[in-house]
């Protein structure tokens, strides 16, 4: 087949900015996600209307911090407020993500622990207490 000798120009048609819409582009978190050490956030987002553009823009409204797992506390914030549940006896002292207090750290079931009074394994959770 022959040329015609046509020639054109290619253009790709874009919209405007797009204006956010909760079901799809401004979405608030659903679960927790790591922050940095010790520390997990969730952010509620939510479409307002901009006073400068007068279009609908998707804005952080509230983040809520929480420890992450092996750490305890009430964070206000990314980078204060959670504290290491540390170790003992050479092991590792556990406790869920959001927790509050240091009674909400143990040292698991079937860990060997050594103190002053010698070696032992715990054969239950043992949490700290007050």
């Amino acid at each position: 087949m022959a040329s015609s000798g046509c020639t054109y120009d290619y253009y790709k048609c874009q919209p405007d900015e797009e204006e956010c819409n909760e079901n799809t582009n401004c979405i608030s978190g659903t679960s927790w996600s790591a922050t940095s050490v010790g520390y997990e956030k969730k952010v509620t987002r939510q479409c307002v209307i901009s006073l400068a553009t007068g279009k609908k823009e998707c804005k952080e409204t509230s983040t809520s911090y929480r420890c992450a797992a092996n750490y305890y506390g009430n964070p206000e914030t990314d980078s204060s407020g959670c504290v290491s549940c540390g170790t003992y006896g050479g092991a590792k002292v556990l406790s869920k993500a959001g927790s509050t207090k240091k009674t909400d750290c143990y040292i698991p079931a079937n860990t060997e622990v050594t103190d002053s009074t010698g070696t032992f394994v715990f054969t239950t959770n043992c949490y700290y207490t007050e």
